[in-house]
């Protein structure tokens, strides 16, 4: 199959594709712009995109039938009435309707936890917290489906992470269930939390005996001196190319360390004053498309593509201004 008809068989079953998911796709976003609370100003601190095709095919498609909101990769920034904010970044299994139902799932379990303890009276939750219910809600309907039917237990599930910001005090805490988060400081070095796994940390069971509990890896860290957090799912990573047309294996694929390059290299062409979230998102996607340049592209190897960055400099500076205009206010 030559790339005219390779692009020509995608586009037909991206069309068809749209029509079967697009009412799938509509529930999803309405579920997680619920959890995230769109309508709110507290958004213009974040930015995140998707990166999709190949870049050759992706300017043949039309864009309409290219997104329909079902990718595997997620993501949602809440502000609790608590005075933290929660950044939850994850990656479920598969692709178009199957990821797009797990997708919804976890958003749906989230948007439970969160009304049932962020909104209210009680200690706020953790980061830990946060991932450990969200396996609950794994537990507690993969053996309801166990209980209706041995022989047919839900498959799959997602890894994630969960960071929990303080404002007052400067500091955050995180869970980190097989996906890390980039803190990026103020002086142009990186540091990392968590790690990228392959297998999924949060899992439906397979039979109804006892679960050994998940044990996300947990930390705090200050965020006095981070001028933004960045996640990256593992589609990035794990981009391959190769030299060999007809092949479905890619001789080579990115890696974490040319994240983490593209995500510095803003601080090389502009004043901190100038950066935004935007930047080094745009530079992540520009990394990506750079290395598959004038290579050949496996079809087989692509996986969805998430990249989400939150300015934690612009927020911090926001909320202290916020701060001290209250004070005076009391004081007067």
């Amino acid at each position: 199959m030559n790339t005219k008809e390779r692009i020509r068989e995608l586009t037909r079953r991206l069309r068809l594709a749209h029509d079967e998911i697009r009412p799938l796709s509509l529930l999803i976003k309405a579920m997680f712009n619920d959890v995230r609370d769109v309508t709110s100003i507290f958004n213009k601190y974040y930015e995140s995109k998707f990166d999709h095709l190949d870049p050759e095919e992706e300017q043949l498609l039309n864009k309409r039938h290219s997104y329909f909101e079902v990718e595997g990769d997620f993501y949602l920034v809440r502000n609790a009435r608590s005075g933290y904010v929660y950044i939850v970044f994850g990656d479920a299994t598969g692709h178009f309707a199957y990821a797009g139902g797990l997708k919804l799932f976890i958003a749906m379990g989230l948007k439970r936890i969160f009304d049932r303890h962020l909104n209210s009276k009680t200690k706020p939750l953790t980061a830990e917290q946060v991932v450990m219910a969200l396996d609950d809600e794994f537990q507690r309907v993969g053996r309801a489906a166990l209980r209706d039917n041995r022989r047919k237990p839900l498959e799959h599930g997602a890894n994630l992470i969960v960071i929990r910001i303080h404002p007052a005090d400067q500091t955050a805490d995180y869970a980190s269930a097989g996906i890390p988060a980039r803190a990026i400081m103020s002086d142009g070095t990186l540091k990392q939390y968590g790690e990228m796994l392959d297998a999924k940390s949060l899992m439906f069971p397979s039979s109804l005996r006892p679960k050994r509990r998940l044990t996300p890896e947990v930390g705090t860290f200050s965020i006095d001196q981070v001028a933004y957090l960045a996640f990256v799912t593992d589609g990035f990573q794990n981009l391959g190319r190769s030299n060999k047309k007809g092949t479905d294996e890619p001789d080579e694929t990115m890696g974490h360390n040319a994240i983490d390059k593209a995500l510095l290299r803003p601080f090389k062409q502009k004043p901190l004053g100038e950066l935004t979230a935007s930047h080094l998102v745009d530079s992540v996607i520009r990394q990506a498309r750079n290395w598959r340049r004038n290579y050949f592209v496996p079809e087989t190897t692509d996986d969805d593509r998430l990249v989400l960055v939150f300015d934690v400099r612009r927020f911090r500076v926001a909320r202290l201004k916020k701060t001290r205009r209250l004070s005076q206010r009391i004081n007067l």
